[in-house]
């Protein structure tokens, strides 16, 4: 992705620890309430 090479451009080695130790984000999709009923 183009914003980790920048920020590994811009932080370099610094970059690199942060990632190592940062899980990554997942979205989670769904689980809200079903909507069944027409208004």
């Amino acid at each position: 992705r183009r914003e980790e090479r920048d920020a590994q451009t811009e932080f370099g080695e610094a970059y690199t620890r942060y990632k190592a130790i940062t899980p990554a984000f997942f979205p989670k999709f769904g689980g809200g309430k079903a909507i069944t009923e027409s208004r």
